[in-house]
């Protein structure tokens, strides 16, 4: 019995025995294992967004020895950090990809495909786009909602919240419904909305808004902007500039962005507006007929003077004769005017109704009245008392008419009138050596305001066009319009003559011409210019050569064009730029033929566009045989210098060459002696900064007499 327990026993520790060895081999397994695999932990926040948004990838992997991050069509483009937030900005479909590296360097990678929309298709208001040329209603934009049709700045829609109707189903933009139109109002800054179009023919347009504001300050300007329906990318066309206010929420008056360059077929217009205090009903968009510095030579015109004092009327005739035209001015011809008298002066290219009148005699009586509006040769109306609401209807005003000054402020900058003129901070300066004779308002009606008085806000230059009421209940003429305050007596100096001249031409023409450009292309007076032109014939007036980098430039050509449909577009970049330098920015234009002489001219004509955010100096400068020669146009001075305003728009600068000084503050360019190598615009060295914004834009370059 003894020896059955020893030997149950002794199985029994040997059992033990069996099971502590099977276990200690387990213990040396696990001591020589040296980790456990790492892994890979990673994280997109979504991988579908529309282009412009944002992507956070974050990762928490293990055992990790080094991180790689990839992203294709993204900003940044790579990475080594845990976690990273990237900006898509073009729409596509793009991988996203991390390599991750053990530390034993064995690699592994997670890969996420991000797909970026692009915007929504175009959805026009009634499916249908409206046509161009066309009238465009203001509150039909297109549809989409907030951030695809348009922007508003608050949820509310303040025109209900006030009592108006609400116009469309998907209201968003504040819209104002009355019984006798229907508009966008209670604007703010950086709203904007968006129409698609069917533009006909490529080419400048001119853009006629029916705007009103009762502020205080006036309306803002309307930006016109292109909307690239693939990338999203939005371009400037240009804007209308600030309009003064019109009397009235209620009260509309005319406001004309002129030459602006639209693309043929299916476009998204954007309409942006820089302020506040806007009303919008609609804008007519027509083709291009206002093109500062093109066309032909205006032929001598026939002109007819209305006036009871012919003696008066000496200075005009001067300056009309002076510049070729032919004038008629017998007193009282046409006072009281009759069937007779009207086809008299439709034969005339041209009708003046001076200052120089007995206005009882024009307008008082319906008939004559009637008479005057069937009048198809456009006329210039210079007398105030013959514009008011009792004559003949331009302004519905009949008070306040007097002297108020001598200068003008320019509303549309841009329009032909002031071709040739020096603008300065958008007024022209003195124009008469007295007073100039205005109707006490700020409106013009259904017109267009292009100027006013300096300082009074009155209307001073203003145009109707044909068959389109003065304002609502007025009569309509049969031929084009004009207001253009003056005086009695010729008063005008020599920058108010080139104005009324160009007023004359303007009216009959719908164009200023400039001696030696035209559009058409090549050099229209050989001999009296010579220049780089980005669309013309190379011939001995054109030198024609492509723009050269040599700091810091992408140059490019675009379409917005001062004239035309071709600019250079010299866009600063320090980093990808064929050539990056530290010293500047600098773009050349090198003759065809080297070196050119300037003796037979005394003004250089440039055209330059830039952003708002350019705000350094920049050099306009001649290499020659005797040193540099250049201007600088500074933006510490306190007027625009020559007229050159930093706000995205095109403005033509006519510089003397006595102006044009050796390095900058020296003798001034003597043309008799120097000849020209190149042209260069090129950054002021005072306040180079690598960081700053250089862009430019440049239009054509020539030299002429005059």
């Amino acid at each position: 019995m003894l020896l059955k327990k020893l030997s149950f026993y002794r199985a029994f520790l040997i059992g033990l025995c069996f099971i502590a060895s099977l276990s200690c081999e387990d213990d040396d397994v696990r001591e020589v294992t040296l980790y456990d695999k790492g892994t890979v932990e990673v994280n997109a926040s979504t991988t579908s967004i529309a282009f412009g948004e944002t992507v956070t990838f974050s990762e928490t992997s293990t055992k990790v020895n080094k991180l790689e991050w990839s992203f294709p069509g993204g900003s940044p483009d790579s990475s080594t950090e845990s976690n990273v937030t990237v900006t898509y900005s073009t729409p596509g479909s793009f991988d996203a990809t991390l390599e991750v590296t053990y530390i034993d360097n064995q690699t592994e990678t997670k890969t996420f495909k991000i797909l970026v929309e692009g915007p929504d298709e175009p959805l026009p208001f009634g499916d249908t786009p409206v046509s161009l040329p066309g009238v465009i209603e203001a509150e039909n934009y297109d549809l989409g909602g907030q951030g695809v049709a348009y922007n508003d700045t608050e949820e509310e829609n303040l025109a209900v919240s006030a009592g108006s109707p609400t116009y469309r189903a998907d209201d968003g933009i504040d819209i104002e419904v009355s019984d006798t139109r229907t508009n966008i109002g209670y604007t703010n800054a950086d709203e904007w909305a968006n129409y698609t179009v069917e533009v006909a023919n490529a080419g400048p347009y001119d853009f006629d808004f029916q705007v009103a504001s009762g502020s205080d300050d006036g309306g803002k300007s309307l930006k016109i902007q292109l909307l690239n329906q693939d990338t999203g990318v939005v371009s400037d066309l240009g804007e209308t500039g600030d309009f003064p206010n019109t009397g009235g929420w209620g009260t509309y008056t005319s406001l004309v962005a002129s030459g602006i360059n639209l693309p043929a077929g299916t476009q998204t217009i954007r309409i942006f507006f820089t302020g506040g205090g806007t009303n919008v009903d609609n804008f007519t968009v027509t083709e291009s007929s206002t093109q500062g510095g093109g066309g032909v030579p205006l032929g001598p015109l026939n002109i007819a003077i209305a006036t009871n004092n012919v003696d008066n009327e000496a200075g005009y005739i001067a300056a009309l004769e002076l510049a070729g035209h032919t004038v008629e001015a017998i007193s009282q011809k046409y006072e009281n005017l009759d069937a007779s008298g009207v086809a008299t002066l439709n034969g005339f290219d041209l009708v003046i109704i001076s200052r120089n009148n007995n206005s009882g005699t024009y307008g008082t009586d319906p008939g004559v009245r009637a008479n005057w509006m069937s009048v198809t040769t456009p006329v210039i109306i210079i007398s105030p008392y013959v514009a008011r609401t009792s004559r003949l209807q331009l302004f519905d005003n009949d008070n306040g008419i007097d002297g108020v000054g001598s200068s003008l402020d320019a509303v549309i900058a841009t329009h032909p009138v002031f071709t040739g003129i020096d603008l300065t901070s958008g007024n022209t300066g003195d124009i008469t050596t007295s007073g100039l004779h205005v109707v006490d308002t700020p409106s013009a009606g259904n017109g267009t305001i292009i100027a006013t008085t300096g300082g009074a806000n009155y209307v001073t230059l203003a145009e109707w066009n044909a068959n389109t009421e003065f304002y609502a209940g007025s009569s309509m003429a049969a031929g084009k319009r004009m207001f253009m305050a003056a005086s009695g007596t010729y008063d005008f100096n020599d920058i108010g003559t080139k104005y009324f001249l160009n007023v004359v031409e303007y009216i009959v023409s719908g164009s200023v011409y400039v001696e030696g450009v035209d559009t058409s292309g090549g050099s229209t007076d050989p001999g009296k210019t010579l220049g780089f032109y980005t669309e013309r014939i190379t011939d001995e007036n054109n030198l024609a050569t492509e723009p050269e980098n040599n700091a810091n430039y992408i140059i490019t050509t675009v379409t917005n064009a001062a004239e035309g449909s071709e600019a250079i577009y010299a866009q600063f970049d320090a980093v990808n730029s064929d050539n990056p330098q530290t010293y500047g920015a600098m773009l050349t234009i090198n003759p065809t033929t080297a070196p050119f002489a300037l003796a037979e001219y005394g003004f250089m004509n440039i055209s330059l566009k830039a952003p708002t955010e350019n705000t350094k100096n920049i050099r306009l400068r001649f290499n020659t045989n005797n040193g540099n020669y250049w201007v600088t146009l500074s933006t510490a001075d306190t007027d625009a210098i020559y007229g050159m305003v930093r706000d995205g728009q095109w403005h033509t600068l006519k510089i003397p060459f006595g102006d044009i000084k050796l390095n900058g503050d020296g003798l001034p360019l003597d043309v008799t002696t120097v000849e020209v190598s190149a042209f260069r615009l090129r950054t002021d060295d005072a306040d180079f900064d690598i960081t700053a914004n250089y862009d430019w834009y440049l239009d054509d370059i020539y030299f002429s007499q005059n």
